[in-house]
């Protein structure tokens, strides 16, 4: 079985959302008022409420196993950055491993963030395994994530945010993470 390891994909998507964080940071920060703001991917599998309008971005990235498709969906709001990934992979369900995937992506989030992981812990969406996770980047910047692997349509779809501790943690991030929605871990059969 070939599994394709996330880390680059992933510190891809790092080095965005610390860019776009850290192009703001050292600004005094006037919180902005909330407009949720629906997303809802391409492939309608991922859906999630922004607290500001967003961008999105599809990337294509060749991998030894075949071509990658990511879709991403940012947004800076209050000196953070937002983010969501949704990527369908190329394998056949029985190629695929989502607890192994889902390890790997984990892995490669902490790695890529180069900071230490201050919690984490698993959840299931849907039938589907997660993690929720907030890593210490530096000083006091934050990254917090939540990742959902659907072994049954290969696919992977992350929510993220990163800037200061306070925010990254509050009730507005927290509605923003706990927003994320996909679809029912199942394959739709013929008779259907």
């Amino acid at each position: 079985m070939t599994q394709f390891h996330l880390s680059t994909v992933l510190s891809r998507l790092y080095l965005l959302l610390l860019l776009a964080c850290c192009s703001s940071c050292g600004q005094k920060a006037v919180v902005p008022a909330i407009v949720s703001t629906p997303y809802t991917s391409t492939d309608g599998n991922l859906t999630v409420d922004f607290p500001a309008p967003f961008n999105v971005d599809t990337q294509r990235s060749d991998t030894a196993v075949g071509e990658i498709v990511i879709e991403l969906a940012t947004c800076e709001f209050n000196d953070s950055a937002l983010s969501t990934a949704s990527t369908l992979y190329p394998f056949d369900a029985d190629e695929f491993d989502a607890v192994e995937s889902l390890e790997g992506a984990v892995e490669g989030v902490i790695r890529s963030c180069n900071g230490s992981l201050l919690k984490s812990y698993p959840l299931e969406l849907n039938g589907m395994p997660g993690q929720e996770g907030v890593v210490h980047v530096q000083d006091n910047i934050y990254y917090r994530y939540r990742i959902v692997v659907n072994g049954k349509t290969p696919s992977l779809y992350i929510v993220q945010v990163v800037g200061k501790k306070a925010w990254v943690q509050s009730e507005t991030m927290s509605a923003f993470i706990e927003s994320m929605q996909v679809p029912d871990n199942k394959v739709s059969s013929p008779a259907e």
